[in-house]
């Protein structure tokens, strides 16, 4: 049985349920996740014995894939997605950032339809340093592999668009949302 408290599980599957319709090399995913790459073999081969992960031989390298066939695959999505993935590291990387009061994912990503299906978008409100959000953003966007839509509001222009029924908030609050911080 694999532990979902490892750091390197965590790392994997979180750029397979990003990225579930590609094949990664063991090397190639030690770059994107930033491993040591006999590591990140050995939870490769965890979670292949697990039958979370599929391998193939292309030439001389090995590739990994999800294995769709597994019953449990969507249930640890969902753990990995809401409990540990894009969540998490969005509270961690933007939510310290001095000035950030609030952060709100939207679009398909909100409203729980798989994240390779459509756009993820952010909202981040508060009187903050636009390029340290940008600078956190694009290093959670190499990792999952996935752009990630930015939107900025002050405080005030939150509240007033809110109160005017500003169509980006109307939308964002009239379907599923997911407010991180």
């Amino acid at each position: 049985m694999f532990s979902l408290k490892s750091k390197i599980t965590q790392k994997v599957l979180t750029l397979f349920f990003f990225n579930d319709k590609q094949k990664f090399y063991v090397n190639e995913i030690a770059k994107r996740i930033k491993e040591d790459p006999s590591n990140v073999h050995k939870k490769l081969k965890e979670l292949n014995k697990e039958d979370i992960l599929s391998d193939e031989m292309k030439g001389r390298e090995r590739y990994f894939f999800l294995n769709k066939s597994n019953p449990l695959l969507n249930e640890y999505r969902k753990i990995i997605l809401n409990d540990i993935g894009l969540e998490r590291r969005l509270k961690k990387e933007i939510g310290g950032i001095k000035g950030v009061k609030s952060i709100y994912i939207f679009g398909t990503y909100g409203r729980n339809i798989p994240p390779k299906k459509g756009n993820i978008n952010v909202l981040v409100v508060g009187e903050f340093d636009s390029v340290k959000i940008q600078e956190k953003l694009m290093k959670i966007q190499d990792f999952i592999g996935r752009d990630i839509g930015l939107g900025e509001l002050t405080e005030r222009e939150f509240a007033n668009r809110k109160k005017e029924r500003d169509p980006l908030l109307k939308d964002l609050f009239a379907n599923r949302y997911v407010k991180v911080v």
